[in-house]
Parts: C-alpha cells; sequence; structure tokens
C-alpha cells in the first residue's frame, strides 16, 4: 500500500472515530438534558403543590410542626397526587414512630432526582434530593404568599441538594443557600454548571455554580431568615445507600378477575423485615371490591410471620378478627381501620401483653372507652 494510500486510510478511521466521539458527546448532552428536565418537573410538580395548599389554606404548609413530628413534604404531599397515602399517615404521631416509620419505607418519585443512586437512607426510609428555603418554610411557619414582599418571581422555595440527603418524612427538610453552588458538602447544586431552583411564582431557575458571592447571597436573602430557634436542624445523620432497599420486603399484590385476563390490582399486602432478617411490620391492604382476590389473609400473616411486631390491618377490628391478632404474641403496634368489640374481642386484644399501641381511624367510642380501660398501659388512640 502506497504512503499516499495508507494516509488517506488513517484520514478515513481518525473521521471515525472523531464522528463517532461527536455521537456519543451528543447522546451524553441529550441524555443529561432530560434527566434535567426530569429533575425540572419535579420541582414544578413541588411548586404546584405548595400554590394548591396555599390555595386551600390560605398560607404554605408548616415547615415543621412545634413537635416535630411531620414537615412540610409529608403535609403537601395530598397536593402532589399522593393523598391515599397521605390518609394512612397519623400527624398526630411521630414520623418515624412504630405506628409510622413503615409509611416512609418507600420511594415518592416526585422527590427524588433521576441521576441520583442514593434513593434510601440505611434504615429504609426514602430520600429526598431536594430542600426548601428555610426562611419560607420552617419550624411552625405559616407564611401567606401576601407576605413576601420582594415578589414570588424573586423568592425561591425549594432546590436540588449535592448531598447528605435526608428522608422525605424528616421533618427537618430544609437548607439554607450558601455560596458556592456544588461545594460537596451537601449545599446547593446537582450538576457541573449548577441548580436548578423553583421559585414562589413556580417557575423553574437554573442557577451558574459560577455564580459570585454576592449575587447569591442577595437571592439568599431576599426574605431574611427567622430566629434560629426557628430554623435551627438537630444533628442527626442519615447514612444513606444506593442500594435498591436496604430492607427486604415481600409484597403480596391483590389481583383483579375477569374473563379475559388476570391483572394485578392497584394494592398490595406487604411484609417488611429488619436488618437482621426477622419479619418486623405487615401491612394488609383489602381489596376495594369483591371481584378483587386478595394477596395474603391475616391468618396466612399468623400462619407464616407470627413474630411481627407491627400489624396494620386497616379494617374493621371486631371480635372474630380479634381472634386472631390474639395469637401474634410478639405485637407491640396494632393500626386498624376501626374498632368494633364486644367484651370477648377486648378480652382478646387485652391478652397481648407486649401491646404498646393500638391506633384506628373509625371509632366505636364504646369500645374506645372500654379498650382503654381493660389496657390502661396502653396507648389506644384515634388519628386525628
Amino acid at each position: 500500500m502506497s504512503f499516499q494510500a495508507r494516509a488517506s486510510y488513517t484520514v478515513g478511521i481518525l473521521s471515525i472515530v472523531t464522528l463517532l466521539a461527536l455521537l456519543a458527546m451528543a447522546v451524553h448532552r441529550s441524555h443529561i438534558a432530560a434527566i434535567k428536565m426530569s429533575s425540572s418537573n419535579n420541582l414544578k410538580q413541588t411548586g404546584l403543590g405548595l400554590h394548591n395548599f396555599e390555595s386551600a389554606f390560605k398560607r404554605l404548609p408548616t415547615g415543621c410542626d412545634a413537635e416535630a413530628k411531620h414537615g412540610w413534604m409529608t403535609r403537601v404531599q395530598p397536593f402532589m397526587e399522593s393523598s391515599n397515602w397521605y390518609d394512612r399517615v397519623y400527624m398526630d404521631l411521630v414520623w418515624d414512630d412504630p405506628g409510622n416509620a413503615y409509611k416512609f419505607f418507600m420511594r415518592m418519585r416526585h422527590w427524588e432526582r433521576p441521576n441520583e443512586p442514593e434513593l434510601f437512607s440505611e434504615e429504609g426510609f426514602g430520600l429526598t434530593h431536594y430542600m426548601a428555603n428555610p426562611a419560607v418554610l420552617h419550624r411552625e411557619s405559616s407564611t401567606r404568599f401576601s407576605e413576601i414582599e420582594a415578589g414570588l418571581s424573586n423568592v425561591w422555595f425549594a432546590g436540588e441538594v449535592s448531598g447528605e440527603y435526608q428522608p422525605f418524612g424528616y421533618p427537618f427538610n430544609w437548607r439554607p443557600l450558601t455560596w458556592p453552588l456544588n461545594d460537596g458538602q451537601g449545599g446547593y447544586g446537582a450538576w457541573s454548571d449548577g441548580a436548578q431552583f423553583c421559585m414562589g411564582d413556580g417557575s423553574i431557575r437554573m442557577v451558574s455554580s459560577q455564580i459570585d458571592r454576592t449575587s447569591l447571597e442577595i437571592l439568599s436573602q431576599r426574605i431574611p431568615l427567622p430566629e434560629n430557634a426557628k430554623v435551627e436542624v438537630p444533628e442527626r445523620i442519615f447514612r444513606t445507600t444506593s442500594k435498591s432497599n436496604p430492607r427486604k420486603v415481600i409484597c403480596f399484590a391483590n389481583q383483579q378477575d375477569d374473563q379475559k385476563t388476570r391483572r394485578k390490582g392497584d394494592s398490595a399486602s406487604c411484609i417488611y423485615f429488619g436488618k437482621d432478617e426477622q419479619p418486623e411490620v405487615a401491612v394488609l391492604a383489602g381489596p376495594r371490591d369483591e371481584r378483587t382476590k386478595v394477596g395474603i389473609t391475616i391468618e396466612t400473616i399468623l400462619e407464616q410471620y407470627p413474630s411481627i411486631k407491627v400489624l396494620d390491618y386497616g379494617k374493621i377490628l371486631d371480635d372474630e378478627v380479634a381472634e386472631t391478632i390474639a395469637m401474634f404474641h410478639e405485637l407491640e403496634t396494632l393500626v386498624v381501620g376501626g374498632v368494633d368489640l364486644t367484651e370477648r374481642g377486648i378480652r382478646k386484644i387485652a391478652s397481648l401483653q407486649k401491646l404498646e399501641s393500638i391506633f384506628c381511624v373509625q371509632r366505636n367510642e364504646l369500645s374506645i372507652q372500654e379498650l382503654r380501660i381493660a389496657m390502661p398501659n396502653c396507648n389506644v388512640a384515634v388519628r386525628k
């Protein structure tokens, strides 16, 4: 092969390699742009949820209640298409109380940045990759749009953070905006070129990582921070993991039957295991109509997982059900949809020596009163 032919061949190869490299870069940029857009949509959904909340209550959600039971991310869930989940949370209980904690052992996609592998804490709580402006959402806050004198379009409500993620159920999900972005210390930032923020008017603004300190301080101080007691956060560190789920979970989907197909229903019963691989929580999700077959019955749960400590029955606790539940001898927390017991059923439940709490939604006042008398050391509470 002549020198000229070899040169032409080499140039051709280099051209192909260059084109492939450019194509790969274009694909990568397109992929990053798509991920950014997805995260931007999450922030838009957050802004819409906050606006809908303010429209309903004439104020934004409390950033964190005085007792630090729940934060703004839990309170805004009904306005972010998660009302069914929210209806199962006991707002008068601390978020990680045994009667509530398992409800946060899940992912909420609108609180996740798509390119982030850390999705759970080591305890199994679903994480959030966004934080709020502590000047707007803080302890015992009740911010009204009319109080934001700087204008909604000039004040940021929430933004992407770069690390030190927290469970979305944690009551203290706010963080001050500090310079520089992308500092690697858990501040704001998500991309090499900056971070996205949801502004008060619902618009999304990309703030460059090259922004100077003065400009960022102006943005961060459009609303002055309240006193320290309102914005300080406990020194609690959540170790995170990129595992799909650090807790073993077994789900039993309810299934609907018709003449042509058999498909999964819209609910499932679940068994959650602890770090010691022992079953801890059983959630029994009943079917919504008679055509649906339950994934697992309470009798089967008793047979296979008799040592559970938390049982979410979700339906009416009557004498017949009490007979079965009384055989969960390790039970510490019982969650039911309602209570309708006679003296016989009350005796059965009262025989559970380790039972510390009973929570229900509907109530028979007489049954509740008699349960409290029969079990003076057990917290019998009704969901508010």
